[in-house]
């Protein structure tokens, strides 16, 4: 028999392709889809084939751990019940954390290579042996972690609930489970300091509270990417991820989705006075943060956190409620005016009787428009609303808005969820780039879909926009902007797996 073997050098190249981090830069991988799976199965059988497979293989298949306990599947179809839509279905499973821990703590070359990481709680029982315990205890006192609640080098004990007899033995139920699981994910961050993007989801308020192991001076040097979401209706707030910006002083990019914390407290918002101060983000860590995407904070408490931004490069902010539109305009003239790209919307409900009709909301006839953009000198792109620069009851007729509204550095404006025609001021806008406006280069108009019946003509007639903007060098496109978008989207990788409608402009890579 004429045996073959593959030159180390070969493996080396192909690795990479087995190894969702390295094929998606910019993109959190995940453990949810098959492909990422049978990817991290092949490279882990590789490691078992032989010292030599193992390791090249091994430094690969440690660039990345993912809980895979994301949603499975969301219910978009409309109710009259707010929250009953885009409610998410979870299949959880064991996500072998310990696990992966212990080969952390035993190995720490391995550590070393991890560069991403995705945590949210399994909601299955964590059941560790004595010695696996043994092993995690050693390594939590040599980094200054308290121990959790409930620890016994013997294993788990207390109360037994009949509900886990399907997933546990008897007398090793952990009735401290969840906070277990939060201090593996604790000590999964502070063994692995080369991590440059982290997405966290958080399962209960005050999860984010780790001032249980307060002695612990956790660093995170290398991270670059954080993205914080709520799981299960659960949310948090914005000042409680302090301790994450504390750890990262090189931190960039920041994905704070869900900070508001109302899923399941409300009614502390009504407790917060501005008169003591911003209760939101005065004491945040933000000043470095290059690009910010969030949603749905107090529009107070936005305007002054975007002031404390100081080197803002990049900006996607969405509200749900008419009510927490900000002064957008007035926000960002507190700034140092760096801002290069801001995609800026309303993320409606799919609603039966159609877009226009969330615009008959009383709160929306107080909203501010966005009327001028001018003192964003650096200001390359620009996505935003057409509810946000018009009003249900104006036309664009013999206007000028679009002009006034944008900087001479513009080079790309998408506006999002156009429900009626804005051909004058398009035409007008044509007319003017080449001297006001000469690094435009694209015009992306997002149309509302469907297009109810009497707008139809209008609609059609705003298409022959198209060789006037041709003619000065600047392309025009379209797409369909669909109601109730998936809010997760807006994180790159976010939403693996799920077949749902988009936030509009699609999320770009992180750096």
């Amino acid at each position: 028999m004429v045996s073959y073997s593959v030159p180390n050098e070969i493996i080396a190249q192909i690795c990479p392709y087995l190894c969702s981090h390295c094929q998606n830069p910019g993109v959190f991988p995940n453990s949810n889809t098959t492909e990422a799976r049978t990817e991290k199965v092949t490279l882990a059988r590789m490691c078992r084939s032989s010292k030599t497979l193992c390791a090249i293989a091994q430094p690969i298949l440690f660039h990345y751990y993912a809980c895979g306990n994301l949603a499975r599947s969301v219910d978009t179809e409309f109710s009259d019940h707010y929250d009953s839509w885009n409610r998410e279905s979870w299949d959880l499973e064991d996500d072998k954390l310990a696990v992966f821990i212990r080969s952390l703590i035993t190995r720490p070359d391995l550590a070393a290579c991890v560069e991403s990481l995705q945590l949210k709680s399994s909601g299955v029982q964590d059941v560790c042996t004595p010695e696996l315990m043994k092993i995690l205890g050693d390594a939590a006192r040599a980094i200054v972690f308290e121990l959790p609640t409930g620890w016994s080098w013997d294993g788990w004990t207390g109360k037994y609930l009949e509900v886990w007899t399907d997933e546990v033995q008897p007398g090793r139920f952990n009735e401290n489970r969840l906070d277990f699981h939060k201090w593996l994910m604790g000590v999964a961050i502070a063994l692995t300091p080369r991590t440059e993007s982290l997405m966290y989801m958080c399962e209960y308020l005050d999860e984010l509270d780790w001032s249980w192991y307060a002695d612990n001076k956790m660093a995170l040097p290398a991270l670059k990417t954080l993205a914080l979401r709520g799981a299960q209706r659960s949310d948090y707030y914005l000042f409680q991820i302090q301790p994450f910006l504390a750890a990262a002083p090189n931190l960039q990019t920041l994905y704070a989705l869900d900070c508001r914390g109302n899923a399941i407290a409300s009614t502390l918002l009504l407790s917060f006075d501005y008169n003591d101060g911003d209760p939101w983000s005065e004491d945040l860590a933000v000043s470095k943060l290059r690009k910010l995407v969030l949603d749905e904070l107090p529009s107070e408490g936005f305007e002054k956190l975007i002031e404390r931004c100081v080197e803002l490069e990049d900006l996607v902010y969405y509200f749900h409620f008419w009510y927490d539109c900000p002064d957008i305009v007035r926000a960002l003239s507190r700034t140092d005016k760096r801002l290069k790209k801001l995609c800026y919307g309303f993320l409606p409900n799919p609603v039966p009787t159609g877009y226009e009709s969330v615009l008959d909301d009383e709160d929306y006839e107080t909203i501010p428009l966005v009327t001028s953009l001018r003192e964003l000198t650096h200001l390359e792109e620009l996505v935003i609303d057409q509810a946000l620069l018009y009003r249900k009851s104006d036309t664009s007729t013999g206007t000028e808005r679009l002009e006034t509204l944008l900087p001479p550095s513009i080079q790309r404006v998408h506006f999002t969820y156009v429900y009626k025609t804005m051909y004058e001021d398009l035409m007008h806008l044509a007319s003017v780039a080449p001297g006001s406006f000469p690094k435009l280069r694209s015009v992306t108009i997002g149309l509302v879909g469907p297009i109810p019946p009497e707008r139809v003509e209008g609609i059609e007639h705003m298409k022959t926009v198209e060789p006037a903007f041709a003619d000065v060098g600047v392309h025009v496109s379209w797409e369909e902007n669909l109601m109730g978008p998936f809010l997760y989207t807006a994180i790159p990788g976010g939403t693996p797996g799920l077949d749902v409608t988009c936030v509009p402009s699609a999320p770009q890579p992180f750096p």
